[in-house]
């Protein structure tokens, strides 16, 4: 589960997306 979640905050964390504080 913690390596799925890093591997989707990384492609996500380039995006200006609120996702890192939603998740």
């Amino acid at each position: 589960m913690a390596a799925r979640g890093s591997a989707r905050n990384s492609r996500l964390n380039k995006k200006p997306k609120k996702t890192k504080l939603r998740g």
